[in-house]
């Protein structure tokens, strides 16, 4: 999103003062979460936000008028691959962390290029700008805090745009020589969904084997730090997996035990379950004993971990899809012959990276193939609803085309949409 920057002074000075005042009364009366999923305490924050903004217009809407909380902007975000998405926000406001403080605005674009301008404000632009972002958001490591932050929500696509001239200009001057990274994306079903159903199972199963080797990990623990000390809290338990060989076979365990004083490499005294041999990367591996019936029976819980699945072994899901992966893409196995199964909406999607030049007739067997364009809408709308933003209304050609592959035709009436 595009802002235009300036200092307060004056009117809109001593405003952003006022609503400051406002908020840190109300903020020491019913303070917001601080903790907890981001999603809760964004939603906490939200719900703050919106009941000052309505008391404050009802007592004092010149501070919302002159702080630019009373001037709406139609935002237009656009991404290659994706219909345009279009959110009501508004301008925002920031200390800096100086010793003598100063305030300033980041005052939204509209799709027009229109934007809030406040009262008595010096505009700042170039590298003057730059410098203030840099004092602002520490060098782009920090979001910053506005002093009231009132909530965007997505709104209908306003009707003088036209995603074909407009914003095909804009996405096209987001390319680069790389080809673009796109997705090939389909709903998975009949063979396909057999497939998933049983790579799903055999993760399950392993995720489910691995939980009780570590819950059991964290039992002798507790029975080695008891006989230790005489109390368990003493210690902090270091549990982990780790895989050696193709598709995850030969699993192994890793266990450390530190003092939560100092952190410091407990020697873990002799003990009938296992023997502890340093690993190679840190750490100790667990080697069952051998010689005692307790080792016996752990060694036959570490036996029943199945190996990891993974997708490459599924060769009916295997692509031909072309894909030149990033550098560190290429490290972890990036590519496009291997897909990702995303869930949204209850929908199962089996996704694949590719570059834009893919021609291809591949679709897995028995899945239908659906547009990037309602893909990322959705995942978009799965980040909004996450982060209790209402999305904008789903445009009408991506709700014929999600009516099609569900044969459900709830997105065709945007206010019968989930609320976040």
């Amino acid at each position: 999103m595009k802002s235009v920057l300036y200092e307060l002074g004056g009117k809109s000075l001593e405003a952003a003062k006022e609503l400051e005042a406002i908020v840190n009364t109300a903020y020491s009366e019913n303070p917001p979460l601080q903790l907890g999923l981001l999603s809760d305490i964004h939603a906490s924050w939200q719900a703050f936000s919106s009941r000052l903004i309505q008391d404050v217009n009802a007592i004092r809407p010149e501070i919302l008028d002159l702080t630019g909380l009373n001037s709406p902007c139609i935002d237009v975000r656009v991404a290659t691959h994706a219909f345009p998405r279009a959110y009501q926000t508004y301008p925002c406001i920031y200390r800096s962390p100086e010793r003598e403080t100063r305030y300033f605005m980041y005052s939204p674009e509209d799709y027009k290029g229109r934007y809030f301008t406040p009262e008595d404000a010096k505009k700042i632009i170039g590298k003057e700008a730059k410098a203030i972002g840099q004092l602002l958001f520490a060098g782009g490591w920090d979001d910053g805090a506005p002093l009231l932050n009132r909530p965007e929500f997505g709104v209908e696509m306003p009707g003088d745009i036209s995603y074909s001239t407009k914003f095909a200009a804009a996405v096209n001057a987001m390319q680069t020589d790389r080809p673009t990274s796109m997705r090939k994306n389909f709903i998975a079903g009949c063979k396909s969904q057999e497939l998933v159903d049983d790579f799903k199972k055999r993760k399950a199963e392993h995720e489910a084997a691995s939980t009780a080797v570590f819950n059991e990990l964290r039992r002798i623990a507790s029975v080695i730090s008891t006989e230790m000390t005489g109390n368990a809290d003493e210690y902090d338990t270091s549990l982990s997996g780790s895989y050696k060989g193709s598709h995850g076979a030969n699993m192994t365990f890793s266990f450390d035990l530190k003092t939560k004083l100092t952190g410091s490499q407990v020697s873990v005294p002799e003990h009938p379950y296992f023997y502890m041999k340093k690993a190679e990367f840190g750490g100790y591996e667990i080697v069952p004993r051998e010689d005692t019936v307790e080792g016996s029976v752990f060694s036959d819980l570490l036996l029943s971990v199945p190996p990891m699945p993974y997708l490459s072994e599924y060769e009916e899901l295997i692509s031909d899809f072309i894909y030149e992966p990033t550098d560190i893409e290429r490290m972890i196995g990036v590519d496009g012959r291997v897909p990702q199964l995303i869930e949204i909406g209850g929908l199962q999607f089996i996704s694949y990276n590719s570059d834009e030049r893919v021609v291809s007739d591949y679709c897995p067997p028995g899945a239908k193939p659906v547009s990037s364009e309602l893909y990322n809408w959705l995942q978009r709308d799965r980040s909004d609803f996450n982060m209790k933003i209402m999305p904008p209304p789903m445009p009408d050609q991506l709700a014929q085309e999600y009516a099609a592959l569900t044969l459900n035709n709830l997105f065709l009436k945007p206010d019968m949409r989930p609320q976040p």
